[in-house]
């Protein structure tokens, strides 16, 4: 669904127009414009990141992103970037997560707190509400409920808040890395 229109005076022409409210934010281009809800009545991440602005950064991926990857950050030949997390490669424990998907070369808007709201559904249940969580060794991005096998990385990730038709949501505590 389009966003709702409003009404603005343009001052070169001394008219009045009509502009449609913004649903998705680009960035900096997009400061001042009002802000509009999206199809499921909800305000998008871009606009009010998870856990606010400062629980956000705005980065380069390398690789495609899916909604609810979970994110390491790194040094790419000297340019902050983003790519998915894997408890398998020591080098790439979680440092946030995406709410959206992105292609490589895209700026991710990687989130550092707040709730995961688009972890995949594959493998959890209602009953699975409250439980612990930690970063998949055999799916890049992933979740799994079950504790990694020696020779990878234990991070927990947060614990399941929710589990809908669609998502399962992860309230976010990164718990400290351990290489087992």
């Amino acid at each position: 669904m389009a966003a709702k229109n409003y009404t603005v005076l343009d001052i070169t022409t001394v008219r009045l127009t009509q502009k449609a409210a913004t649903q998705v934010s680009t960035g900096a281009a997009n400061a001042g414009d009002i802000v509009a809800l999206g199809e499921d009545g909800k305000i998008d991440t871009s606009l009010i990141p998870s856990g606010g602005a400062e629980a956000t950064d705005a980065v380069v991926c390398t690789e495609v992103l899916s909604a609810g990857d979970w994110i390491n950050l790194y040094n790419n030949a000297g340019t902050k970037a983003c790519r998915r997390a894997i408890a398998t490669d020591t080098t790439k424990p979680v440092n946030g997560f995406v709410t959206a998907a992105y292609t490589s070369g895209q700026t991710a808007q990687v989130s550092k707190k707040g709730d995961n709201t688009k972890v995949a559904l594959t493998g959890f249940v209602i009953a699975d509400i409250g439980k612990r969580v930690f970063l998949s060794a055999t799916t890049a991005g992933g979740t799994t409920k079950l504790c990694p096998q020696a020779g990878s990385l234990l991070q927990p990730l947060g614990s399941i808040s929710d589990v809908s038709v669609s998502f399962v949501t992860v309230t976010v505590d990164f718990g400290e890395q351990i290489q087992l």
